[in-house]
């Protein structure tokens, strides 16, 4: 798989802004689509979640994307916490 069957398979089901394949370990695979709309992406979600899309062979899970944390996670606190305790000794 590569980005450009990632836009060729969602495109068939929408209109596709901006893609980006992840390819993993172990032959796992993700991949992050904008679409134009919201509703294009909620259609997304719906109906391929757990399901084959065209063109693939195996079903494939659909989730929205996750928003991203403005405070840095919590790794960031927690590296501050000890960055300060061991100055402090």
């Amino acid at each position: 798989m590569d980005p450009a069957q990632i836009d060729t398979i969602f495109s068939a089901y929408g209109n596709v802004i901006s893609s980006k394949f992840l390819q993993g370990q172990r032959g796992t695979n993700a991949a992050l689509v904008r679409f134009q709309s919201v509703d294009e992406a909620k259609w997304i979600v719906e109906n391929l979640n757990g399901n084959i899309a065209q063109g693939l062979t195996t079903p494939i899970q659909v989730a929205y994307a996750r928003p991203q944390r403005r405070d840095g996670g919590k790794g960031a606190e927690r590296g501050a916490e000890r960055g300060a305790e061991r100055g402090a000794e």
